[in-house]
């Protein structure tokens, strides 16, 4: 018996022009006779989305082939093996746009790691075949799209830009569940003295001490799950988690003076910065905060300020221990985890960490910063790592 062939695979590799977001392969160049003289399968190196304007034939994805005519639209991430086969002795006319989903994103939203992070794990959960007449709405913005990139009309980028937010946002709705307490931005749109009025004052010190502004942001983002999961138990309003987003943001602000005495040094950057917004014991909890993320933390007799009383003190030790956990959990500041989320059940908070990586490093310095955590809330907090493939 003869053996079965076997089947090729090609990478297609495409590159998005400079300055673009999408790469349009569109026009009558794409009326070909797929599949018949090509090897079988081939991935991309970008997430590809096709419309069939007219034509006949199978796409193949997953091993499973899809039969297709004239308006189906394929949605098919990168790296994902698939071909499209034109029926017997016809051509069909496809085209199509080729992006990176984590670039538009970052373009679009360039502070939110972790909802970046969210939504290009849902856009690229699986491929995807919408036959004619199914998900219109997707169907209409990828035309759009499309015919921007052919006319190129005034505004053509900016009309782009707006129509790939909507595309990648009705993507990820398709795959999406209800938002927990860690996904909600309650923020994104504060009152007067919230964090978009005080970010201008929290860039200003960051670039000045150079400060990692995508380290802040990747920290501040874990801090804010495992603060909106705790709300129940640590009691505290949204002012003391606007309080916990600036003391994440500066958290490593005292390196530009000293490696060693880091801790002091951060401190005392933050006291020497009048930050409009912020009260002086406001500015001092985030000074302090910041300072016993880096050195043993003290009881309340030791502290050396007038302007901290008891209630700021609990404010502090709270603010701090949150810290100190979140940054535990990214101290190789390699942003291993794709996603992370986080709940309280029978004194325990669970943090869900999911990544393919290594993350000895991280799990042998969190004990340390556990038991500070327990010591505050009563509650132990553990890791727990999720493998997606």
């Amino acid at each position: 018996m003869a053996s079965k062939k076997k089947q090729e695979l090609q990478l297609r590799f495409y590159e998005v022009p400079q300055g673009e977001l999408v790469l349009p392969l569109i026009g009558p160049s794409w009326i070909r006779d797929y599949g018949h003289d090509t090897p079988y399968f081939h991935f991309h190196n970008l997430m590809e989305i096709g419309y069939c304007i007219d034509g006949e034939g199978t796409v193949t994805l997953d091993g499973k082939d899809i039969p297709y005519e004239t308006g189906m639209l394929t949605v098919i991430p990168r790296n994902y093996p698939h071909t499209t086969i034109s029926k017997e002795d016809t051509k069909s006319y496809w085209e199509y746009i080729f992006f990176d989903p984590e670039m538009v994103l970052n373009d679009i939203y360039p502070t939110r790691r972790m909802f970046v992070k969210k939504i290009e794990k849902l856009v690229n959960t699986a491929g995807r075949c919408y036959a004619k007449g199914e998900n219109e709405e997707l169907v209409g913005i990828v035309r759009i799209v499309m015919e921007e990139c052919r006319h190129r009309k005034r505004y053509a980028g900016e009309c782009i830009r707006g129509l790939m937010h909507s595309l990648l946002m009705a993507l990820a709705r398709q795959e999406d569940v209800p938002d927990t307490a860690g996904d909600k931005e309650t923020e994104h749109f504060p009152q007067r003295g919230g964090i978009y009025h005080i970010s201008g004052a929290l860039e200003y010190i960051s670039k000045r001490y150079m400060g990692s502004k995508r380290r802040g942001d990747t920290l501040e983002a874990i801090t804010l799950i495992i603060y909106d999961s705790m709300r129940k138990i640590h009691g505290l309003s949204k002012r003391e988690r606007l309080l916990l987003r600036i003391a994440a943001f500066l958290h490593d602000c005292g390196k530009y003076i000293s490696m060693v005495d880091l801790a002091e040094c951060s401190y005392q950057i933050i006291m020497a910065t009048e930050i409009i917004g912020l009260s002086h014991k406001e500015r001092e909890i985030i000074a302090n905060v910041v300072k016993f993320n880096h050195s043993e933390f003290v009881y309340y007799h030791e502290l050396q300020s007038k302007s901290i009383d008891r209630q700021a003190y609990l404010v502090m030790a709270k603010l701090t221990a949150i810290l100190r956990v979140a940054n535990g959990l990214d101290r190789s500041h390699k942003e291993k985890f794709t996603d992370i989320r986080a709940a309280v059940k029978d004194n325990t908070l669970t943090i869900t960490v999911d990544t393919q990586e290594d993350i000895t490093l991280e799990k042998g310095l969190f004990d340390n910063r556990a038991a500070f955590f327990e010591e505050v809330f009563s509650v132990r907090p553990v890791i727990k790592q999720k493998r997606s493939f």
